[in-house]
């Protein structure tokens, strides 16, 4: 491949990842958190914590679930006091009717 065609394929490469990277921005933009309701798992301490926080920030109503309660009680007390709507659940089996409550609490 000679240098006007590998610059070329560089120009036409960097105009498809700048339009891919216009599109990722608008949807997100347009996307609006607000009233959603989200299920985070694990959302009593690190990577769902976080997520768990981000979302408040947007204004989603979360319902979160750990196997640790006072872990829970610590997380769901952080996310109300940043203004979260939220129903924490303390969740150990993967029993379906321990888990129906959680789930049609949401």
């Amino acid at each position: 491949m000679n240098v006007p065609s590998k610059l070329a394929a560089a120009t036409i490469a960097g105009f498809a990842a700048l339009q891919v990277a216009r599109h990722i921005v608008r949807t997100k933009r347009n996307f609006d958190w607000r009233y959603k309701r989200v299920i985070i798992t694990g959302s009593s301490r690190g990577l769902g914590l976080v997520i768990a926080r981000q979302l408040v920030d947007q204004g989603v109503r979360l319902a979160i679930c750990s196997r640790d309660e006072s872990d829970l009680a610590v997380a769901a007390e952080e996310l109300r006091q940043r203004g979260g709507e939220l129903s924490p659940f303390h969740v150990t089996s993967v029993n379906k009717s321990k888990l129906s409550p959680w789930w049609t609490g949401c």
